[in-house]
């Protein structure tokens, strides 16, 4: 059964980072708009390229947490099937968002190609940490505190002697 609140929870982080990404994409957009078209065109071909690197850090990130079933259905089962949208949507749209950045280098002159660069550059940062923290979270230690840890064979204490048998 899905957790209701996380699945609120969830929802309200989404919109949150839509916000987000307009409102820095419409800054971004502002800052572009005097920008030559020859840093333009630099610009849109550096970011193409960052994300393509950034989708296949993306990509191999859901990779592992697709491998591992034990967090896998954990995960699902607290947010449903939202969270596989998360995942496979951002490698998606992100991939889109590259190449129309590619694309986008023969139209430098246009002005909507500084709205494509200014939005792709938050958008790419979202995927970037929401992936890096997916990652963090499937690998988390869930441990007990009372758990007795192994005694370090490096440190400086000394080990009483085994008792001898009497």
């Amino acid at each position: 059964m899905v957790d209701r609140e996380a699945r609120r929870q969830l929802v309200v982080v989404l919109s949150l980072a839509g916000v987000s990404i307009v409102a820095l994409g419409a800054l971004l957009t502002w800052a572009l708009i005097d920008v030559p078209d020859r840093q333009l065109q630099e610009g849109l071909t550096n970011v193409s390229t960052i994300g393509g690197i950034v989708s296949g850090l993306s990509l191999s990130g859901t990779a592992v947490l697709a491998l591992s079933g034990r967090y896998t259905s954990r995960v699902i089962g607290r947010y449903g099937s939202v969270i596989r949208f998360v995942l496979f949507g951002g490698f998606t749209i992100l991939v889109a968002a590259s190449l129309l950045c590619a694309v986008a280098v023969v139209w430098v002159d246009q002005m909507w190609t500084r709205f494509v660069l200014g939005f792709t550059i938050p958008l790419m940062l979202l995927t970037l940490v929401a992936t890096a923290l997916l990652i963090n979270s499937a690998f988390a230690w869930n441990e007990p505190s009372e758990t007795k840890r192994t005694s370090d064979p490096f440190s400086k204490k000394k080990l009483a002697p085994p008792e001898e048998n009497k």
